[in-house]
């Protein structure tokens, strides 16, 4: 990267300057916090003509590369490459603009950066790949892969998984991060060896502790492995946790209040009934019960106010009385012979009825011993 004036900059590219975007970072490292600043490339701006897509293993792919490890009684061991995204060498250059509030004195005195000072930034030419860049991830894979190939390690027919050609050596690859089962300690160290000398930084974790961000527990035997993500539930709930969201009951026909000076009353529904030789109006009076038993076939009369279902094999109850539900759209009643609530809606919609009833009993059937359609014995 070195500074440049804007009249260096090809007419048709002073479009794509873009701008940096330094982002603190921390980490812990053996119970120290470590800070440092990673300056990133804004890549919106950047109409960049190549690919920018990177393959990266798919999550079953990883389990079953685990499971199998354990089950051959195999080693398992991760690897992770740093500054996985940093200097590869790229097919054209890309600009970018730092401004002044990022330099120090002594930085701009060091570099002689005054001279380039316009618009309060600097304007510089990048020609390595740097964090930002949409093009970053896939030339540093191609450059990977260029490397693991001259060693004997090829991609197999599944995405991202690789196998040596001798030394039986597998691993899965997403993005810098390598799951490696290895039969013997040779294997995995040819494969430390190619990175290392191929000028990768590495972090090597012999006991493959964790990965992806899962945590790995081996048992005692290597006979078995259980995975987990330590800390996630905690981070959703803090996440999405409804700190003054209010409950709301459902399934329920929601009438919009009035609003008073001293009181709220809830608006009835006055519609007039629908036309056509089947409305679907129903009087308040009419109610259809539903609950969790699976439904018999007893007929009933067109005559009733009200439906019964019960258990198959079971008694209908004796004594049902039909409820009260003069100025109110849901009401909950215990029926004796039932060890379950049950819920009786009502609604002035026959359509909106039949979809509701299919919502909350998939398997509702109503059977009767005359012609008679259900809809008419709702009427009555």
């Amino acid at each position: 990267m070195r500074p440049i004036h804007i009249s260096d900059v090809p007419t048709d590219r002073r479009g794509d300057a873009t701008y940096c975007n330094p982002k603190p970072k921390e980490k812990m490292k053996n119970n120290v916090k470590i800070f440092r600043i990673r300056g990133t490339a804004g890549g919106d701006r950047i109409k960049y003509p190549g690919p920018t897509s990177a393959e990266t293993a798919a999550m079953p792919l990883v389990k079953i590369l685990i499971q199998s490890a354990v089950s051959d009684g195999s080693n398992w061991m991760t690897l992770d490459i740093k500054g996985f995204y940093l200097a590869h060498d790229m097919d054209r250059p890309e600009y970018i603009r730092i401004p002044l509030r990022f330099l120090s004195d002594a930085s701009l005195d060091k570099h002689n950066l005054r001279t380039y000072i316009s618009n309060k930034s600097i304007l510089f030419e990048v020609n390595k790949t740097m964090y930002g860049l949409p093009q970053a991830g896939r030339l540093a894979q191609d450059a990977l892969l260029a490397q693991l190939a001259q060693h004997g390690y090829h991609q197999t027919q599944t995405s991202m998984l690789f196998r040596h050609t001798d030394n039986g050596t597998t691993f899965s690859l997403v993005v810098d991060d390598f799951g490696v089962k290895y039969t013997n300690r040779a294997g995995a160290q040819h494969l430390i060896d190619t990175l290392q000398n191929s000028g990768y930084e590495l972090s090597i974790d012999w006991e493959g502790r964790k990965y992806l961000g899962f945590q790995l527990d081996f048992a005692t035997d290597r006979l078995s492995v259980a995975l987990s993500l330590p800390g996630y539930i905690d981070k959703v709930l803090r996440q999405h946790a409804p700190h003054i969201t209010r409950a709301a009951a459902s399934p329920a026909v929601y009438n919009p209040p009035s609003y008073g000076a001293k009181s709220q009353v809830v608006v009835k529904d006055t519609s007039a009934p629908l036309s056509g030789s089947r409305a679907t109006r129903l009087a308040a009076s009419s109610a259809l019960f539903f609950t969790t038993h699976a439904p018999s076939t007893q007929s009933f009369s067109p005559q009733q106010p009200h439906m019964r279902l019960s258990n198959l094999g079971q008694p209908a109850p004796s004594t049902l009385k039909p409820p009260d539900y003069s100025n109110t759209a849901i009401a909950t009643q215990t029926i004796d012979s039932f060890s379950t609530p049950a819920t009786c809606i009502f609604t002035s919609n026959l359509t909106r009825l039949s979809t509701l009833a299919r919502k909350v009993v998939p398997s509702l059937a109503l059977a009767s011993t005359s012609r008679t359609t259900a809809e008419e014995m709702i009427m009555s």
